[in-house]
């Protein structure tokens, strides 16, 4: 929620007291992601009653020229979901905000949580710009080692 405020708070205001806040969301990912995603979002907003989340799922083939051309148009999500490639041409543009004070105003919140090397790809001179999802390896090898032996 980071990204719909440019004060750091851990709650959320509504402007003038009346209404919700609209979030929007983008992000990829299969059927099970989906429906991961959708679960997980209105499972929250039963306790957050003041913010709605828009999602905004779009196919991978897709999602990177979508997303340039909505942050071209000035129409760009409120949250944007990233991979590591991903990430670098978003913050070489310019379009991310540094989370990092909003991490350190939330006692609840700790990139500990995280392994240090995911956290430290989000990184740059310093600041944080990206919260990891999750983690999927580069490469992983299995072999019966006896047999190779």
């Amino acid at each position: 929620m980071a990204g719909c405020s440019n004060s750091v708070s851990s709650k959320i205001s509504v402007p003038g007291g009346k209404g919700a806040v609209e979030v929007r969301v983008a992000f990829w990912g299969s059927p099970d992601e989906v429906n991961i995603v959708t679960d997980t979002i209105n499972a929250w907003q039963k306790s957050h009653p003041e913010i709605i989340v828009k999602l905004d799922h779009t196919p991978y083939r897709g999602y990177v020229d979508k997303l340039l051309t909505r942050i071209a148009g000035r129409s760009a999500p409120d949250i944007i979901c990233t991979e590591v490639d991903l990430f670098v041409t978003f913050q070489a543009k310019g379009v991310l905000l540094d989370l990092t004070p909003y991490v350190k105003a939330d006692p609840e919140f700790s990139t500990k949580q995280f392994y240090p090397e995911i956290v430290n790809r989000f990184t740059v001179d310093g600041k944080l710009y990206a919260i990891p999802r999750d983690t999927a390896p580069f490469a992983c090898i299995y072999y019966n080692k006896k047999l190779f032996d």
